[in-house]
């Protein structure tokens, strides 16, 4: 083979080694929040607590970011704003690579609320969190049972 050729492989080689390189720094460097919603049963020496919706951010790698609020997306672009969370999280908060927290709303608030705004049957809500500069970060979908969880008893559960 000839040296030239052997020269244009191993630069070529490099190049794209260097250029990996490169890319996987920058990606480390972004910020990267993680959002998740489920359905929660919290659990105490006194007994079970009502049913709360749980949206949980984290920061698994990255850049920290200043959470400003976290909420609820049911379809149609609407979202719910958690005011009265369940265990109180004071916002802005700091999010830090390798943390998390947790925003905690009764099911059946949510189910009421989502009911009196014209939802029925189960519908796809997704935990939205957003931070300082205006980016948001949006979880999965979670199929939430509005009739199921409007009926559900909570002596908070009435709309505010």
């Amino acid at each position: 083979m000839d040296t030239a050729v052997v020269a244009i492989i191993i630069s070529a080689v490099a190049l794209g080694v260097s250029g990996y390189k490169v890319i996987s720094d920058e990606r480390d460097k972004r910020r990267k929040v993680r959002v998740r919603i489920g359905v929660v049963m919290p659990l105490s020496e006194f007994g079970a607590g009502p049913p709360l919706l749980e949206i949980h951010a984290s920061i698994p790698r990255g850049k920290s970011a200043h959470l400003s609020s976290m909420s609820i997306a049911p379809p149609r672009g609407d979202w719910l704003a958690i005011f009265k969370p369940y265990y109180p999280v004071a916002f802005p908060y700091l999010l830090e690579e390798g943390k998390g927290v947790s925003v905690h709303v009764e099911a059946a608030v949510v189910g009421r609320l989502l009911k009196a705004r014209g939802f029925a049957g189960k519908v796809k809500v997704r935990g939205v969190a957003y931070d300082a500069t205006g980016d948001r970060y949006i979880s999965k979908r979670l199929t939430f049972d509005v009739e199921g969880w409007s009926k559900a008893d909570s002596p908070a559960a009435e709309p505010a």
